[in-house]
Protein backbone atom coordinates (compact mmCIF):
# COMPACT_ATOMS: atom_id res chain seq x y z
CA UNK A 1 0.00 0.00 0.00
CA UNK A 2 2.71 2.49 0.81
CA UNK A 3 4.92 1.61 -2.53
CA UNK A 4 1.38 2.10 -4.45
CA UNK A 5 0.90 5.37 -2.43
CA UNK A 6 4.48 6.46 -2.98
CA UNK A 7 3.97 5.71 -7.06
CA UNK A 8 1.07 7.31 -7.23
CA UNK A 9 2.43 11.07 -5.65
CA UNK A 10 5.53 10.37 -7.58
CA UNK A 11 3.40 10.35 -11.01
CA UNK A 12 1.71 13.50 -9.55
CA UNK A 13 4.72 15.36 -8.88
CA UNK A 14 5.96 14.65 -12.68
CA UNK A 15 2.36 15.54 -13.84
CA UNK A 16 2.63 19.20 -12.16
CA UNK A 17 6.44 19.38 -13.45
CA UNK A 18 5.87 18.05 -16.80
CA UNK A 19 3.16 20.81 -17.58
CA UNK A 20 3.71 24.14 -19.39
CA UNK A 21 4.41 27.56 -17.49
CA UNK A 22 5.69 30.62 -17.93
CA UNK A 23 9.38 31.52 -17.56
CA UNK A 24 10.58 33.77 -14.56
CA UNK A 25 13.08 36.39 -15.89
CA UNK A 26 13.70 39.22 -13.19
CA UNK A 27 12.21 36.78 -10.17
CA UNK A 28 8.58 37.82 -10.97
CA UNK A 29 5.99 36.79 -13.20
CA UNK A 30 4.14 39.88 -14.25
CA UNK A 31 0.76 38.16 -15.03
CA UNK A 32 0.24 37.80 -11.29
CA UNK A 33 1.46 41.14 -10.10
CA UNK A 34 0.16 43.66 -12.49
CA UNK A 35 -3.59 44.74 -13.05
CA UNK A 36 -4.52 42.98 -16.24
CA UNK A 37 -4.66 45.48 -18.99
CA UNK A 38 -7.86 46.00 -21.02
CA UNK A 39 -9.06 48.54 -23.75
CA UNK A 40 -11.72 50.47 -22.21
CA UNK A 41 -14.36 47.80 -23.88
CA UNK A 42 -16.78 45.34 -22.32
CA UNK A 43 -15.06 42.70 -24.79
CA UNK A 44 -11.42 43.74 -23.22
CA UNK A 45 -13.00 43.43 -19.60
CA UNK A 46 -14.63 39.45 -19.95
CA UNK A 47 -11.13 39.12 -21.53
CA UNK A 48 -9.19 39.52 -18.48
CA UNK A 49 -11.93 38.16 -16.33
CA UNK A 50 -11.76 34.38 -18.09
CA UNK A 51 -8.03 34.78 -18.19
CA UNK A 52 -8.16 35.12 -14.26
CA UNK A 53 -10.74 32.64 -13.87
CA UNK A 54 -8.91 30.13 -16.17
CA UNK A 55 -5.52 31.18 -13.88
CA UNK A 56 -7.08 30.62 -10.87
CA UNK A 57 -8.93 26.92 -11.81
CA UNK A 58 -5.57 26.25 -13.48
CA UNK A 59 -3.74 26.97 -9.44
CA UNK A 60 -6.50 25.45 -8.16
CA UNK A 61 -6.05 22.30 -9.79
CA UNK A 62 -2.53 22.17 -9.87
CA UNK A 63 -2.90 22.60 -5.38
CA UNK A 64 -4.88 19.65 -5.24
CA UNK A 65 -2.74 17.92 -6.58
CA UNK A 66 0.39 18.95 -4.85
CA UNK A 67 -1.39 19.17 -1.62
CA UNK A 68 -0.22 15.44 -0.48
CA UNK A 69 3.36 16.37 -1.24
CA UNK A 70 3.03 19.55 0.53
CA UNK A 71 1.21 17.92 4.09
CA UNK A 72 4.11 15.14 4.21
CA UNK A 73 6.33 17.96 4.71
CA UNK A 74 3.70 19.83 6.73
CA UNK A 75 3.62 16.98 9.60
CA UNK A 76 7.11 16.56 9.85
CA UNK A 77 8.81 19.89 10.52
CA UNK A 78 5.28 21.16 12.27
CA UNK A 79 6.80 18.46 14.64
CA UNK A 80 10.32 19.17 14.83
CA UNK A 81 9.44 23.45 15.20
CA UNK A 82 6.93 22.77 17.65
CA UNK A 83 3.99 24.38 14.94
CA UNK A 84 6.79 26.63 13.82
CA UNK A 85 7.04 28.26 17.59
CA UNK A 86 10.34 27.60 18.76
CA UNK A 87 12.67 30.68 18.24
CA UNK A 88 15.38 28.72 17.28
CA UNK A 89 14.33 26.20 14.68
CA UNK A 90 11.33 27.84 13.02
CA UNK A 91 13.08 29.78 10.68
CA UNK A 92 15.84 27.46 9.61
CA UNK A 93 16.43 26.26 6.13
CA UNK A 94 15.44 22.13 6.65
CA UNK A 95 15.89 21.36 2.53
CA UNK A 96 18.17 18.87 1.90
CA UNK A 97 20.78 19.30 -1.50
CA UNK A 98 19.30 16.83 -4.24
CA UNK A 99 22.33 15.32 -5.69
CA UNK A 100 20.96 14.56 -9.32
CA UNK A 101 21.77 16.60 -12.54
CA UNK A 102 19.48 18.28 -12.81
CA UNK A 103 20.32 21.67 -14.07
CA UNK A 104 19.34 24.39 -10.61
CA UNK A 105 17.81 27.20 -11.02
CA UNK A 106 17.57 30.34 -9.09
CA UNK A 107 14.85 33.29 -8.72
CA UNK A 108 13.53 35.97 -6.84
CA UNK A 109 10.75 35.56 -4.26
CA UNK A 110 8.66 38.06 -2.11
CA UNK A 111 8.49 36.55 1.48
CA UNK A 112 6.01 37.90 4.43
CA UNK A 113 6.70 37.77 7.98
CA UNK A 114 4.65 38.98 11.00
CA UNK A 115 7.07 41.55 11.57
CA UNK A 116 8.85 42.13 7.69
CA UNK A 117 8.59 41.61 4.44
CA UNK A 118 11.61 40.69 2.05
CA UNK A 119 12.50 39.68 -1.05
CA UNK A 120 14.94 36.96 -1.49
CA UNK A 121 16.87 34.65 -3.94
CA UNK A 122 14.81 31.05 -3.58
CA UNK A 123 18.19 28.36 -4.79
CA UNK A 124 16.60 25.40 -5.79
CA UNK A 125 18.84 22.57 -4.12
CA UNK A 126 16.19 20.09 -5.49
CA UNK A 127 15.28 20.67 -9.00
CA UNK A 128 12.49 17.56 -8.91
CA UNK A 129 10.54 18.84 -5.83
CA UNK A 130 7.98 21.26 -5.82
CA UNK A 131 8.61 25.05 -5.34
CA UNK A 132 5.87 24.96 -2.49
CA UNK A 133 7.01 21.38 -1.05
CA UNK A 134 10.95 23.15 -0.81
CA UNK A 135 8.91 25.97 0.97
CA UNK A 136 7.22 24.26 3.58
CA UNK A 137 10.81 23.08 4.62
CA UNK A 138 11.59 26.81 5.28
CA UNK A 139 8.37 27.84 7.08
CA UNK A 140 6.74 29.02 4.40
CA UNK A 141 3.59 28.53 2.44
CA UNK A 142 3.21 30.12 -1.34
CA UNK A 143 0.08 31.72 -2.75
CA UNK A 144 0.64 28.47 -5.72
CA UNK A 145 1.61 25.17 -6.17
CA UNK A 146 4.25 25.63 -8.48
CA UNK A 147 6.58 28.90 -9.02
CA UNK A 148 5.09 30.60 -6.09
CA UNK A 149 5.71 34.30 -6.56
CA UNK A 150 5.22 35.26 -2.94
CA UNK A 151 4.96 33.45 0.58
CA UNK A 152 3.87 34.11 3.68
CA UNK A 153 5.47 32.64 7.07
CA UNK A 154 3.34 29.80 8.56
CA UNK A 155 3.87 31.67 11.70
CA UNK A 156 1.55 34.56 9.84
CA UNK A 157 -0.99 32.31 8.90
CA UNK A 158 -1.27 30.54 12.32
CA UNK A 159 -1.74 33.92 13.82
CA UNK A 160 -4.53 34.57 11.21
CA UNK A 161 -6.37 31.20 11.61
CA UNK A 162 -6.91 31.96 15.47
CA UNK A 163 -8.12 35.40 14.73
CA UNK A 164 -10.25 34.07 12.32
CA UNK A 165 -11.73 31.65 14.70
CA UNK A 166 -11.99 32.95 17.80
CA UNK A 167 -12.24 37.06 16.60
CA UNK A 168 -14.05 36.57 12.82
CA UNK A 169 -11.34 38.46 11.56
CA UNK A 170 -11.88 38.29 7.46
CA UNK A 171 -9.28 38.04 5.17
CA UNK A 172 -9.19 41.54 3.32
CA UNK A 173 -8.92 43.81 6.54
CA UNK A 174 -6.43 41.55 7.83
CA UNK A 175 -4.91 41.97 4.89
CA UNK A 176 -5.10 45.70 4.79
CA UNK A 177 -4.09 45.46 8.55
CA UNK A 178 -0.99 43.68 7.74
CA UNK A 179 0.14 45.68 4.38
CA UNK A 180 -0.14 48.80 7.06
CA UNK A 181 1.72 47.55 9.78
CA UNK A 182 4.68 46.18 7.08
CA UNK A 183 4.71 49.88 5.62
CA UNK A 184 7.05 51.10 8.34
CA UNK A 185 11.05 50.59 7.28
CA UNK A 186 10.22 47.79 4.93
CA UNK A 187 10.61 47.15 0.66
CA UNK A 188 7.29 48.26 -1.22
CA UNK A 189 6.83 45.12 -3.25
CA UNK A 190 6.84 45.51 -6.79
CA UNK A 191 6.76 44.06 -10.06
CA UNK A 192 9.01 42.94 -12.41
CA UNK A 193 8.67 46.50 -14.55
CA UNK A 194 9.01 48.09 -11.28
CA UNK A 195 5.23 48.48 -10.52
CA UNK A 196 3.69 48.48 -6.76
CA UNK A 197 1.83 45.25 -6.35
CA UNK A 198 -1.88 46.56 -5.96
CA UNK A 199 -4.46 45.59 -3.03
CA UNK A 200 -6.56 43.01 -5.30
CA UNK A 201 -3.45 41.06 -6.18
CA UNK A 202 -1.98 40.88 -2.12
CA UNK A 203 -5.33 40.08 -1.16
CA UNK A 204 -5.49 37.28 -3.80
CA UNK A 205 -2.12 35.75 -2.80
CA UNK A 206 -2.84 35.54 0.80
CA UNK A 207 -6.04 34.06 0.17
CA UNK A 208 -4.49 31.12 -1.69
CA UNK A 209 -1.75 30.54 0.99
CA UNK A 210 -4.52 30.97 3.52
CA UNK A 211 -6.64 28.16 1.78
CA UNK A 212 -3.62 25.43 1.43
CA UNK A 213 -3.03 26.19 5.17
CA UNK A 214 -6.59 25.30 6.52
CA UNK A 215 -6.28 22.14 4.17
CA UNK A 216 -3.57 20.87 5.73
CA UNK A 217 -5.16 21.66 9.08
CA UNK A 218 -8.04 19.23 7.54
CA UNK A 219 -5.68 16.99 6.34
CA UNK A 220 -4.41 16.67 9.73
CA UNK A 221 -7.83 16.67 11.33
CA UNK A 222 -8.98 13.54 9.31
CA UNK A 223 -5.44 11.57 10.20
CA UNK A 224 -6.08 12.16 13.47
CA UNK A 225 -9.64 10.44 13.05
CA UNK A 226 -8.17 7.79 11.40
CA UNK A 227 -5.33 6.75 13.66
CA UNK A 228 -7.89 7.39 16.66
CA UNK A 229 -10.48 4.74 14.73
CA UNK A 230 -13.40 6.98 16.19
CA UNK A 231 -17.28 5.77 15.57
CA UNK A 232 -19.47 8.14 14.00
CA UNK A 233 -20.47 8.73 17.59
CA UNK A 234 -17.77 9.46 19.52
CA UNK A 235 -17.02 12.35 16.54
CA UNK A 236 -20.18 13.78 17.23
CA UNK A 237 -19.50 13.69 20.93
CA UNK A 238 -16.23 15.61 20.34
CA UNK A 239 -17.44 17.99 18.79
CA UNK A 240 -20.65 19.14 22.07
CA UNK A 241 -19.89 20.76 24.73
CA UNK A 242 -18.46 18.76 27.82
CA UNK A 243 -20.94 20.11 30.40
CA UNK A 244 -23.91 22.55 30.46
CA UNK A 245 -23.52 23.47 34.05
CA UNK A 246 -24.77 22.18 37.61
CA UNK A 247 -27.93 20.92 38.83
CA UNK A 248 -30.38 23.73 39.72
CA UNK A 249 -31.79 23.51 43.20
CA UNK A 250 -35.50 23.44 43.64
CA UNK A 251 -36.17 22.57 39.79
CA UNK A 252 -39.11 20.47 39.10
CA UNK A 253 -39.06 17.40 37.48
CA UNK A 254 -41.45 18.49 34.75
CA UNK A 255 -38.90 21.26 33.40
CA UNK A 256 -35.60 19.90 31.38
CA UNK A 257 -32.27 20.11 32.66
CA UNK A 258 -31.16 22.44 29.92
CA UNK A 259 -32.32 24.07 26.60
CA UNK A 260 -30.34 23.40 23.11
CA UNK A 261 -31.37 26.28 20.75
CA UNK A 262 -30.33 25.41 17.28
CA UNK A 263 -31.76 28.66 15.93
CA UNK A 264 -30.31 31.83 16.55
CA UNK A 265 -33.20 33.93 15.65
CA UNK A 266 -35.55 31.23 18.15
CA UNK A 267 -33.08 31.94 20.86
CA UNK A 268 -33.76 35.77 20.62
CA UNK A 269 -37.62 35.34 20.73
CA UNK A 270 -37.23 32.68 23.26
CA UNK A 271 -35.03 35.10 25.75
CA UNK A 272 -37.33 38.76 24.65
CA UNK A 273 -40.08 36.56 25.99
CA UNK A 274 -38.70 35.54 29.00
CA UNK A 275 -37.63 38.83 29.77
CA UNK A 276 -39.75 41.44 31.89
CA UNK A 277 -41.79 43.91 30.32
CA UNK A 278 -40.41 47.50 31.04
CA UNK A 279 -42.41 50.72 30.48
CA UNK A 280 -41.07 53.45 27.99
CA UNK A 281 -40.03 56.46 29.44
Amino acid sequence: MAELLGQSLSSRNEEIQNEDHHTYEGGHQNSVWTDDKDDGNEEGELRCYVSFRDRTEREQAQMQIAAPFIFRKFMKYSKITYQWGDEESWNRDWKVNCKCNTAKRERTIDIVYITSQIPILLDNQAPRQLDSVQLVQMGLIGSTAKNPVTTFSIRLLRLHHLLWKLCCVQISPFCLAIDEYLDARNPIITSADGVRVNQASKLHSISSAVNVFCKMLRLEAELKKKALKLTSLQQLAANCPCCFGPRVEGKREAKPDFIVCMDGNFQHRRHKAASATWREI
